[in-house]
């Protein structure tokens, strides 16, 4: 039994088999090589996989079966910390990294101009959004090419990864998470991402919790995006994170997209501000540098008139839940709060 984020809303407990386990592993270990049974203790010693995320969490848990399931030890951070992160590469010859968006941002911001990252071949990205900018940057910084992966709770993890060989013999594809993993199977649904899985959950707990796989096994995801010609998917956004402004529907992770490409923001979370006359309008919180009316006045042009969020907030942190993502719940709350005491011209 896991829990949900809490991200967007109260955590759901997720119960899942064995089996689903065992599928996941099998078919993530896919998209690193081609035998995916369990890999035998080594008799010589391999570098150990580091798990930056809570084990409270699905990707905690992933990484530390994914570790043992491929023969190697793991080193294990009680909090993330950049430097902490730093020393266990060098000491322990870590060669790949599996960490989240602002672990990124963190190595980049803490480490020191010319650290290296040791023997780390790949880093790979997940629980939430990867911008262009982050991962260009990042692997403008440290050489070393960062593979998005997307997931979820209900499916034990990953449902769809960039692959290791495709991404540094430098065939990837600009904005996609990648191809399902083997045994999986992705359609779209009225833009939503709806897939079919033998890592799916059993059940929501709690008596009057609706399941959201069908009686056809599709699992609906609650997220947005569709799929290329070639099969690579890309998610596009959060089914119930869509603001409808004055009968618009506005995706809010393409305007933190637009903001985020921003030379003095770090990152950006828009959120859904009830309004008398418009019913919902878009406001943004970002973390950075610039000042508020400055970087609306720049990403104003990037964007459709009913899409620009109608205010900018400059903070010193995003609000966040355990794993790193955005409390957007936390952070509708402050953006309201902050509308109070600044009330839109």
């Amino acid at each position: 039994m896991l829990l949900t984020s809490g991200s967007t809303g109260s955590p759901k407990g997720v119960a899942l088999s064995h089996g689903a386990v065992w599928a996941s592993l099998r078919a993530t270990v896919s998209a690193f090589r081609r035998d995916t049974r369990p890999t035998p203790i080594p008799t010589e010693r391999k570098p150990p996989n580091l798990i930056a995320n809570p084990l409270s969490h699905t990707a905690g848990v992933v990484r530390l079966l994914f570790a043992l399931y491929v023969g190697r030890s793991v080193v294990l951070l009680r909090k993330f910390d950049a430097l902490a992160a730093k020393r266990a590469i060098d000491t322990h010859g870590i060669d790949n990294l599996t960490i989240n968006p602002t672990m990124l941002q963190m190595l980049l911001d803490d480490l020191p101009v010319g650290a290296d990252l040791g023997r780390v071949r790949y880093a790979s990205s997940g629980t939430a959004p990867l911008t262009s900018t982050l991962r260009e940057t990042f692997e403008a910084r440290f050489g070393v090419p960062v593979l998005q992966a997307y997931g979820q709770t209900e499916a034990f993890g990953g449902i769809a990864i960039e692959s290791v060989k495709d991404v540094l013999g430098g065939n990837r594809r600009p904005g996609s998470v990648g191809r399902p993993l083997p045994g999986i199977e992705v359609r779209i649904d009225d833009g939503e991402i709806v897939v079919r899985t033998p890592a799916s959950l059993m059940a929501y707990l709690g008596e009057d919790a609706a399941s959201p796989v069908d009686a056809d096994g599709w699992l609906h995801t609650g997220d947005l995006g569709h799929l290329d010609d070639d099969g690579y998917l890309y998610v596009t956004g959060r089914r119930k994170n869509v603001i409808i402004c004055g009968g618009f529907n506005v995706i809010p992770e393409e305007l933190e997209a637009a903001l985020s490409n921003d030379d003095d923001v770090r990152e950006a979370v828009v959120v859904a501000v009830p309004d008398d006359r418009l019913g919902e309008i878009p406001v943004a919180l970002v973390e950075g540098d610039g000042t508020a009316e400055a970087v609306l006045e720049r990403v104003t042009p990037r964007l459709a008139s009913y899409k620009r969020p109608r205010r900018v907030f400059v903070v010193d942190a995003l609000p966040r839940v355990a794993n790193g993502k955005v409390d957007r719940v936390a952070a509708g709350r402050l953006a309201q709060q902050r509308l109070r005491r600044f009330p839109t011209p």
